[in-house]
């Protein structure tokens, strides 16, 4: 996997990118994180894990923030 995996989905009317960061060398942690943006208006969460993830794995640590999104149309 490369230092940085980036991955996107239309949702709710915009974007919702995933990215996911190795950290350290050697590697440590993997930080994962979450954005949503929407004509003017951005959010973001994050999340770490100690093992890396698949991209699957990624987006269900994100389900209540896609929830979020999905109820907030």
């Amino acid at each position: 996997m490369p230092t940085v995996d980036t991955w996107s989905k239309e949702l709710g009317g915009g974007t919702l990118t995933f990215t996911t960061e190795a950290v350290g060398n050697p590697v440590v942690a993997y930080r994962h994180e979450a954005k949503f943006e929407r004509g003017d208006s951005a959010y973001s969460t994050s999340r770490q894990s100690t093992e890396l993830l698949t991209r699957a794995e990624v987006e269900v640590r994100f389900a209540d923030f896609i929830s979020e999104i999905r109820h907030g149309q």
